[in-house]
């Protein structure tokens, strides 16, 4: 594999990264978020397979008008500081301030957020391979998207701690999955 094309795992942030709130609340500050079990170890996985790690999010509460997207934009700053203190790298993070009721083309289960990270990297000197890449969400809009988008994806329990949820799967367990399997276009979970 070349420097300038590479595979990428997006992944869906509340619920797949971090503890994702009751319907109708949202992470509005660092200190409302909390990373999931295996979170670590399963974006260095990613990482050492040399695999690009890009976040796509919807954050409707930032067109509600309940938190400003320079504060979305300061928890990802953390997010990705913690990630990195713990061997981790994000590549991109994407995020889609809209409301349902904006009808753009950015918020899942549209393809948007990743046709901008698609030429973002592109610019960069880096094609993304999407047909060997991946989508990792814990709702239906994240999975039609990742098929919108032309990508194998994986469908993890939301909030997934194995200590509450033995049968579950988290971001940890569809890690080891995507980087033992590149071959494999679809894998059930």
């Amino acid at each position: 594999m070349t420097d300038s094309v590479r595979p990428a795992v997006f992944l869906d942030r509340d619920g797949v990264i971090n503890r994702k709130m009751a319907e109708g609340h949202y992470v509005t500050q660092w200190s409302g978020f909390e990373f999931l079990p295996g979170v670590f170890e399963a974006i260095r996985l990613m990482n050492d397979s040399e695999r690009l790690v890009i976040v796509v999010t919807n954050q409707q509460c930032v067109g509600k008008g309940i938190v400003t997207m320079e504060a979305i934009e300061d928890i990802h700053l953390r997010m990705a500081r913690s990630l990195e203190e713990n061997g981790a790298r994000i590549d991109g993070i994407y995020v889609c301030p809209h409301l349902v009721s904006d009808g753009c083309s950015c918020r899942k289960p549209a393809p948007g957020l990743f046709e901008m990270a698609v030429r973002d990297f592109g610019r960069r000197g880096i094609c993304i391979d999407m047909a060997r890449s991946h989508m990792v969400g814990d709702s239906d809009s994240d999975i039609l998207a990742g098929e919108k988008a032309g990508l194998a994806t994986f469908r993890v329990t939301s909030n997934y701690d194995p200590r509450r949820c033995p049968g579950g799967t988290g971001l940890l367990e569809a890690a080891r999955r995507i980087t033992g399997n590149e071959g494999k276009r679809r894998m059930a979970m």
